[in-house]
């Protein structure tokens, strides 16, 4: 199947979101057509994958409660990757296949196409350390509840998803993990109660849907039907750079010198006196300081005669594959 044709756009902003501040500042939808790459079908997936180095290729497993959080790696060895992408069909898995831009050329080409419309047409907005991971899911898989640190853009391209964007959410994340999280002190997923369901705003992604957020906006995602196909970018704004930079020096000056601060102005002599103390606190870490990079637990074995897909494994020490999330 054709690539798209360079002068064709990849990705259309309605009229109203062709305004400063749009991409950044609201929940915002709007329609692309990636799957006219021809690079989303099964044979294409399972090239990817072929291509891919297999570590960069996590197979995960999630509970069945959005409440009681379950999430580990799945051993996967000795399968290829038309195995894997038949497991994910036949059972219930999730695929995160990670670091696009460093390995897949051609992916690469398109992710810097789709950021650069996006520039064209939004005034003002400048996306910088672009990343992108392909997710491969099952018809009924789903995503906690979580915040992410980068500013997320999800392109859905296969099966149908619903998203839950939780806008007003200061209420329901804990002050203490949501800065955790920004400063990369834990994981990225939060306690969830249904209730908070009440303060979500509901979107059901069609194939060709792309759907954005504010930084730090709280989100989970359930499949609704078919194999589910989306690339999940991510990025930084010179303001979502300055957030994060805040953010972090807010969490040092309450935990080790006990002030109370909480405001996350952007500029000023506020934020150039926080952004002094984050300079002066990641070269202390630079050269103090070696923190873990995180790891989900490897509780099971791919496996297409045991129940569910899958037998479970004994933990050892230090048996985990590097993940990460949407």
């Amino acid at each position: 199947m054709p690539l798209i044709a360079m002068t064709d756009p990849i990705v259309e902003l309605d009229p109203e979101h062709r305004v400063p501040g749009a991409l950044e500042a609201q929940i915002l939808t709007a329609q692309h057509r990636l799957l006219e790459t021809g690079l989303f079908t099964d044979e294409g997936l399972i090239e990817l994958m072929e291509r891919h180095p297999r570590a960069l290729c996590n197979l995960s497993m999630m509970g069945t409660n959005q409440e009681e959080y379950v999430w580990g790696d799945v051993d996967a060895t000795g399968y290829d990757a038309a195995d894997l992408l038949r497991a994910v069909k036949e059972g219930r898995f999730w695929i995160n296949v990670r670091q696009i831009m460093k390995h897949q050329p051609e992916l690469r080409r398109i992710v810097d196409e789709l950021y650069d419309e996006l520039e064209n047409q939004s005034p003002g907005f400048v996306a910088t350390r672009r990343s992108a991971n392909v997710l491969i899911s099952s018809p009924d898989a789903f995503v906690y509840y979580h915040v992410d640190v980068p500013q997320n853009i999800l392109w859905h391209i296969r099966g149908r998803k619903r998203v839950w964007v939780y806008g007003e959410w200061e209420d329901i994340v804990p002050r203490d993990i949501y800065e955790a999280i920004v400063d990369c002190s834990r994981e990225e997923d939060v306690p969830y109660r249904s209730e908070f369901d009440q303060k979500a705003d509901v979107f059901d992604l069609e194939p060709g849907q792309v759907i954005t957020w504010p930084q730090n906006t709280p989100h989970r995602v359930e499949n609704l039907d078919g194999l589910n196909v989306s690339l999940s970018t991510e990025h930084y704004t010179p303001r979502a750079f300055r957030k994060v930079r805040v953010i972090r020096a807010n969490r040092f000056l309450k935990n080790v010198l006990g002030l109370p601060v909480k405001q996350e102005q952007t500029d000023g002599p506020v934020f150039a006196l926080k952004n002094s103390v984050f300079l002066a606190k990641r070269t202390v870490e630079k050269y103090c300081v070696r923190k873990q990079d995180y790891s989900y637990p490897v509780k099971y074995r791919l496996n297409f005669d045991a129940p569910q897909l899958m037998e479970a494994v004994e933990q050892s020490a230090g048996e985990s594959l590097q993940s990460a999330g949407v």
